[in-house]
């Protein structure tokens, strides 16, 4: 019987790779320009996150972090991220992009981005890449918090979430002074109106 190595199965991206552009001399995963993209998708209807477990074979995996990866060859950092998640999670639906956070260290550009979709999607990777992401969960902006805080998340979500607060409570209609989401906005949240303009 022959076995397949499972790297054979594995799509990258072509130009990317572990590329050691970082401040400090760190080796970040990039591709065009040297960059990364990445989505947080929020539910307008339920005002609920998604986030994605990453997966054991990735770098820093096992913890909880956004849909993204090296930015793709004759890309936006937005299209390449949009590309990302129709690869990784199987959604291909309508999305709003909202720009959100980027972290840069040396040359190294990582765009995140918030995807406004109208519903909840199932975890349905197409063929070739279902080994960077082992399931999503859609959650409520609390338990995010709380995954983060208890250490659960990648670095980057923890910096999107502190550098891009104000935009992530303003998506699902957080109200941080009652302390959950504003009675104005149950349903989908018409807050977002100044951000899409």
């Amino acid at each position: 019987m022959l076995l397949t190595p499972v790297f054979t199965r594995v799509r990258l991206v072509p130009g990317s790779s572990y590329q050691n552009i970082g401040e400090k001399g760190e080796k970040f995963w990039a591709g065009e320009g040297g960059g990364a993209s990445g989505i947080l998708p929020v539910c307008t209807k339920t005002r609920r996150l998604c986030l994605a477990w990453r997966s054991r074979n990735v770098h820093i995996g096992n913890c909880w972090g956004t849909v993204g990866g090296a930015i793709q060859r004759g890309m936006s950092p937005a299209e390449s991220a949009i590309e990302e998640m129709r690869e990784e999670t199987g959604y291909s639906g309508n999305m709003q992009i909202l720009d959100a956070f980027v972290f840069v260290s040396g040359k190294f550009r990582y765009f995140n981005f918030l995807g406004l979709v109208d519903r909840e999607f199932a975890f349905n990777p197409e063929s070739g890449y279902s080994w960077e992401t082992d399931h999503i969960e859609w959650m409520t902006y609390e338990k995010a918090r709380e995954e983060i805080e208890g250490g659960r998340a990648h670095m980057g979500l923890k910096a999107l979430f502190e550098k891009s607060q104000d935009l992530i409570e303003k998506a699902i209609g957080y109200d941080p002074e009652k302390t959950g989401l504003s009675e104005e906005t149950e349903g989908e949240n018409p807050r977002l109106t100044e951000y899409s303009k």
